[in-house]
């Protein structure tokens, strides 16, 4: 039989261990895409955000603009392979502390201005 003092330091520690994991907040991965435009979301510290934007025609989506530093912006890459109709680009970003930041990704076009595709934007409450 094991001495008091050490059962109860193990029930103890698995006691903590299991309040801590409730408390702790797992980080969630949230999808957009074109459709997501003009939206606003909140989310926790931690969880990241993935946009994937897709270009019909010529240009191309520039690198995101972050109005505040509760939202951290990761990085681009393609999205998939290549597409026909055009450009897939995945921005990548990080809820960092608790605020607001607005999140614009303007397009570069070619086009007329009466064909040109407007900036991606999207409101971010980090709660």
């Amino acid at each position: 039989m094991a001495p008091v003092h050490t059962a109860f330091g193990v029930t103890t520690g698995v006691v903590l261990a299991l309040v801590a994991a409730a408390c702790h907040h797992s980080s969630q991965r949230i999808s957009l895409d074109n459709s997501s435009n003009g939206q606003t979301l909140s989310v926790a510290p931690g969880d990241e955000i993935d946009i994937t934007l897709q270009t019909i025609g010529p240009g191309e989506y520039e690198a995101p603009v972050v109005s505040s530093g509760s939202v951290r912006f990761l990085g681009e890459s393609a999205a998939g392979p290549p597409n026909p109709g055009g450009l897939r680009q995945l921005f990548r970003f990080e809820a960092v502390t608790v605020g607001r930041a607005e999140i614009r990704i303007s397009h570069t076009s070619l086009d007329p201005p009466s064909l040109q595709t407007p900036p991606f934007v999207i409101v971010v409450d980090v709660r």
